[in-house]
């Protein structure tokens, strides 16, 4: 899978986050990070590498945690996003409390 193809997909769409079902929108992708639009209406960029990290965590692990993605370094500011980004892609399958990213 190409991911950065794959989160070109993501532009224009409406997702939210796991744990607190807050909507956001993905509204600019390009190749150093990801804007997104969140619930409050803010602007909230996100560097592309905390995505691509945690991307590479989850390939090579077949799982990831919303607290890895934090305690791992992968981004600290932003785990609820990014796992929610995760978690809208193909072949990307999660679980609630604790939050689990797998991989099939």
């Amino acid at each position: 899978m190409d991911l950065a193809d794959e989160l070109r997909k993501l532009q224009g769409k409406r997702l939210t986050t796991l744990y607190q079902n807050k909507p956001f929108e993905i509204t600019q992708v390009s190749n150093n990070q990801i804007i997104l639009k969140t619930s409050t209406e803010s602007q909230r960029p996100i560097p592309l590498k905390e995505i691509v990290r945690a991307w590479n965590h989850l390939e090579k692990h077949k799982k990831l945690t919303r607290s890895e993605v934090r305690d791992l370094g992968y981004s600290e500011f932003n785990p609820a996003y990014v796992v929610a980004i995760l978690a809208s892609l193909p072949g990307v399958k999660h679980t609630l409390g604790p939050i689990i990213l797998e991989l099939c």
